[in-house]
């Protein structure tokens, strides 16, 4: 059974076989940014806990909005550190 959607709080999941989404909205970007980046370092840990690998080189963002609002440009994920600076203890 795929837990994965007890593991993160912040975000819904949309998952179809080896395929997970999740998605969120925030009225601020810098806001939905963070939250995105959160939930992404805990799902890494959860792929890691439970053996799978995740490549975040294909990982890929969309934001939705009113153009002159978006002035946030996604960072690279980055795999063994977590948007708070502690390092991933999952190495």
């Amino acid at each position: 059974m795929n837990d994965l959607f007890y593991f993160l709080k912040e975000v819904r999941i949309n998952a179809y076989a080896d395929d997970e989404q999740i998605y969120a909205s925030d009225k601020d970007p810098v806001k939905l940014e963070m939250k995105l980046q959160c939930q992404l370092f805990k799902a890494d840990q959860w792929f890691g806990m439970n053996g799978m690998i995740t490549n975040p080189d294909k990982y890929q963002a969309m934001i939705l909005g009113i153009q002159i609002k978006l002035h946030v440009q996604f960072s690279k994920y980055r795999r063994h550190t977590d948007p708070n600076g502690r390092n991933d203890k999952m190495k």
